[in-house]
């Protein structure tokens, strides 16, 4: 992991995102809970998603990455 701008959408509350901001190795793991989760981040490489533990799979229904 390393140093990204990353914007996290849950449950297409999209007028209030539930995490905006810079986010380093340094700072954890940031947890998420809802149906839908949509992230944007500057570089997709930079950070790990995981849906119940385990990696997210290209094309899952439920978490969108931009």
């Amino acid at each position: 992991m390393k140093k990204t701008y990353i914007k996290v959408v849950v449950d297409n509350e999209s007028l209030q995102p539930a995490f905006e901001r810079w986010i380093s190795p340094t700072d954890g793991t940031v947890e998420f809970r809802g149906q839908k989760i949509a992230v944007r981040v500057l570089d997709r490489d930079a950070i790990q998603i995981r849906k119940n533990g385990k990696p997210v799979a290209d094309g899952d229904d439920d978490v969108t990455v931009e």
